[in-house]
């Protein structure tokens, strides 16, 4: 793959870091299985977060091809640390920086691509799997706002997140035109948590 000279930039300083500070720690994070926080705020500290997001919304102004370049050097570290990283850059805060308010921007947004908060994105389900057509989280309406009820599952990051992007059902009768995404911070009053999976790969993310 040629690359240009930023993109070539960009790949060595990756690999730099993953060399210098990825790889030594890889076997312990992965043994452990514990949420690499660390090296998730030391990620967010080098602008990874923000590489496909606006200047001006304090992102660093990438496109795709930067954050697969990142992704891949992050990846021959420990495939994990790359997951965590797609969930942030990605998923996890995409629906909040082009629905968000200033407000939510100011409180989770910025914040998120500094590394401070953790961001994740909730769609599978225990019985629906990823099938969009049988979510059966339910949003429903009240004079107050919406109530959520349902279970999400195999959400990458959930365990330690600061906030959701949640997919619910509001109409089941329009189906897929049904369906719609819920921001819901973490202290939210009714949302649980369950235990961290052990997983055979990608330990930590879930």
């Amino acid at each position: 793959m040629l690359r240009s000279d930023s993109e070539e930039l960009v790949r060595k300083v990756m690999a730099r870091f993953v060399d210098k500070e990825l790889i030594p720690k890889a076997r312990e994070i992965d043994e452990t299985a514990r949420f690499p926080m660390e090296m998730f705020k030391q990620i967010g500290k080098m602008g990874v977060y923000g590489i496909r997001y606006p200047r001006e919304k304090g992102g660093a102004g990438g496109n795709t091809t930067l954050y697969c370049i990142i992704c891949e050097e992050l990846a021959r570290g420990l495939m994990s640390v790359a997951a965590i990283t797609a969930m942030q850059c990605l998923m996890g805060t995409n629906f909040l920086f082009h629905f968000g308010n200033e407000e939510l921007h100011e409180r989770y947004f910025y914040p998120a691509i500094r590394g401070e908060k953790v961001a994740c994105f909730c769609l599978t389900e225990p019985e629906a799997g990823s099938d969009l057509g049988n979510v059966s989280t339910k949003a429903i309406k009240t004079e107050e706002g919406y109530i959520i009820e349902g279970m999400k599952t195999w959400v990458t990051n959930g365990p330690v997140a600061d906030f959701y992007t949640v997919l619910c059902q509001t109409d089941p009768a329009k189906k897929l035109k049904g369906l719609n995404f819920f921001f819901v911070p973490a202290d939210t009053p009714g949302v649980k948590v369950s235990k961290p999976f052990d997983l055979l790969g990608t330990r930590t993310t879930m």
